[in-house]
């Protein structure tokens, strides 16, 4: 794989990482580095299972692209990769919005986050 000099990754990205890693105990991946308007983070959550089913656990992977304010916009190559892909993907600009974004997928397709997560998400919103 080849570095493209002319792909920055935004400054708040490694913030985001740290807190999803260290504050929520997700698993995240840097896809930065892939440039071609892909997503800037893939995320591994554990869930809670609120159907019926065996699995009381369920793994999901969140996509993220990360910006640096609500400001920004996707340039032109992200927005044709977004309307290309046929997964999720979000825009984070914050641990906070980074947090959100996965709450609500994570809810939209009928799971739950950890106790430990929903508290974390609770503190962010009424300390912003």
């Amino acid at each position: 794989m080849a570095y493209n000099a002319h792909h920055r990754v935004d400054p708040n990205q490694s913030e985001i990482m740290r807190f999803l890693r260290e504050e929520c105990g997700f698993s995240v991946q840097s896809l930065a580095d892939l440039g071609k308007g892909v997503v800037d983070l893939m995320i591994g959550v554990q869930v809670i299972n609120n159907h019926r089913l065996p699995e009381k656990i369920v793994r999901l992977n969140i996509l993220l692209e990360v910006k640096k304010s609500e400001r920004d916009s996707l340039n032109e190559k992200q927005e044709e990769w977004h309307g290309k892909w046929k997964g999720q993907c979000g825009v984070a600009f914050s641990p906070l919005s980074a947090l959100e974004e996965i709450n609500r997928y994570v809810s939209y397709v009928g799971f739950s986050l950890p106790a430990n997560v929903k508290a974390k998400l609770l503190e962010l919103r009424q300390t912003s």
